[in-house]
């Protein structure tokens, strides 16, 4: 399952999902 944010450019880094939350975002670590 990939979650894709409009404006939110990944890049190398893997996007990871908080379950908690429910929000994708992007860890500093690469």
């Amino acid at each position: 399952m990939k979650i894709i944010i409009p404006g939110e450019p990944k890049g190398k880094a893997r996007p990871r999902m908080s379950t908690k939350t429910g929000v994708a975002y992007t860890p500093k670590k690469t």
